[in-house]
């Protein structure tokens, strides 16, 4: 990631530093394993190889028609260093 757009990215993400609990407050308390089970449509969960990666692969798991891609080497910010490879992966899940 070039620096530039690195520190437009830490911009972004420091604008909202008072609220920056309330997603992980949204995720912690989801009630996922009841209602995961209860969604029809297929998903496709594209993961970076990061620490949540095991438990992004065991939610997978309580969806009913999932497919779970780990997407190897990538550690982090997918988008601008791995544009390719996830775009790759989502056409052929689309398709």
């Amino acid at each position: 990631v070039q620096a530039r757009r690195a520190a437009r990215l830490y911009m972004e993400k420091a604008k909202v530093m008072d609220q920056y609990w309330w997603p992980y407050r949204g995720v912690w308390t989801y009630p996922f394993a009841e209602r995961f089970p209860l969604v029809e449509q297929p998903v496709l969960i594209l993961q970076p190889e990061e620490a949540l990666a095991e438990y992004s692969e065991r939610a997978g798991e309580l969806l009913p028609d999932s497919h779970f891609i780990l997407l190897a080497g990538v550690e982090r910010d997918v988008f601008d260093v791995a544009v390719e490879e996830f775009a790759r992966e989502l056409r052929r899940f689309l398709d």
